[in-house]
């Protein structure tokens, strides 16, 4: 394996990203239908007073259908 050429990747690489694309059908949604991980925690929050929260991926889903209705 050759040398690294952090700045020849950087300038090179390209998104290859649907022109349709909804990044929270494919983070999110699809794993609510799933009984193995609708329950499990899909983020950890924190806030820098120490505050912290999880949330399911059933529950960023409810919250991420709120916000679009």
């Amino acid at each position: 394996m050759g040398d690294f050429d952090y700045w020849k990747e950087y300038n090179e690489w390209e998104w290859n990203i649907p022109e349709y694309y909804n990044m929270g059908q494919d983070a999110v949604d699809k794993h609510v239908n799933d009984p193995n991980m609708k329950n499990k925690v899909a983020l950890y929050w924190e806030h820098e007073n120490g505050e912290t929260r999880k949330y399911t991926f059933w529950e960023m889903s409810t919250l991420s259908n709120k916000m679009g209705n």
